[in-house]
């Protein structure tokens, strides 16, 4: 941000982004979160979602796990439905890119 000429300032911290409309709705506080969860906010609450001025990095979300709870059968279905999720979701960046 500060190669953008601009300045982050912080005059709350949530634990969770769900407490987030909470605390900015009727405030002229704004919140920098994912845009599917902004939508999803901007739904139910009076919020509007505006595109920030600067690119932030990509996010790299990783799940680990022991190798000595490989036979953990909730271990392995939470495992696949990660590993599906991210494929469809690259899948779906691919298709909007092109």
């Amino acid at each position: 941000m500060e190669q953008s000429g601009l300045q982050k300032a912080t005059g709350v911290t949530v634990r969770s982004y769900a407490l987030l409309p909470y605390f900015i709705v009727g405030t002229k506080r704004i919140a920098t979160l994912h845009r599917r969860q902004a939508s999803v906010f901007a739904r139910q609450f009076p919020l509007r979602v505006i595109e920030l001025p600067i690119l932030i990095p990509s996010i790299r979300e990783m799940f680990q796990r022991r190798q000595s709870n490989d036979s953990d059968p909730v271990l392995e279905y939470l495992r696949m439905r990660f590993s599906d999720v991210a494929k469809n979701y690259a899948a779906a960046s691919q298709k909007s890119v092109t």
